[in-house]
């Protein structure tokens, strides 16, 4: 009998030491990949659409992980506490990233609508001096300048009131937002 109890404590203890091993295998996959992904996000500039999927790939591999390591069945309450806490954390710095990534993505669109509207202001200029003295391409370079120009006071405008907005969103961004449309309507 006592050789039968050595051996079935032989035996858990394989178990344990075995399933011991599969998590920590397990784990440095886990491990592995969120690392890649983190790199290929650092490494790649400009592809907001991919680093969500990314960021949301991260966050299903954080997912696995914290179930593996909450596998470990000899664990007190408060070393799970403590692992589901680092990985609350972890999901709440991904959280950020994506709000960053979305800001990015925005800003970069900004940028392009204000490109853009350099390039017609440029393009009304031009037609204006080669127009010589044709009136009516003096008149359209005129308009296009002036089309640009106040795109521009539109896009900005924008831009002041979602900072209006952000800066204080228990007033709906006001006053500041009434100041800022009346100012771009005076440019206007």
């Amino acid at each position: 009998v006592a050789a039968e109890i050595e051996l079935g404590k032989f035996q858990l203890d394989d178990k344990k030491k075995t399933a011991e091993e599969e998590r920590g295998i397990i784990a440095l996959r886990l491990q592995s990949q969120i690392e890649a992904l983190d790199a290929e996000n650092q490494r790649i500039e400009g592809d907001f659409q991919q680093d969500l999927e990314r960021l949301a790939t991260k966050r299903e591999l954080l997912a696995e992980s914290e179930a593996n390591d909450l596998a470990n069945t000899e664990l007190t309450e408060f070393q799970k506490t403590e692992i589901r806490k680092k990985y609350a954390d972890e999901r709440a710095n991904i959280t950020n990233q994506e709000i960053e990534t979305e800001k990015a993505a925005q800003q970069a669109k900004v940028e392009l609508q204000l490109a853009y509207l350099d390039l017609f202001s440029q393009f009304g200029s031009t037609l204006k001096a080669l127009a010589g003295e044709n009136k009516s391409l003096q008149i359209a370079g005129i308009v296009i300048e002036q089309a640009a120009a106040i795109g521009k006071i539109v896009v900005n405008t924008g831009i002041a009131n979602a900072k209006a907005l952000a800066a204080s969103p228990l007033t709906f961004g006001q006053p500041w937002i009434a100041i800022n449309s009346i100012s771009a309507g005076l440019s206007i």
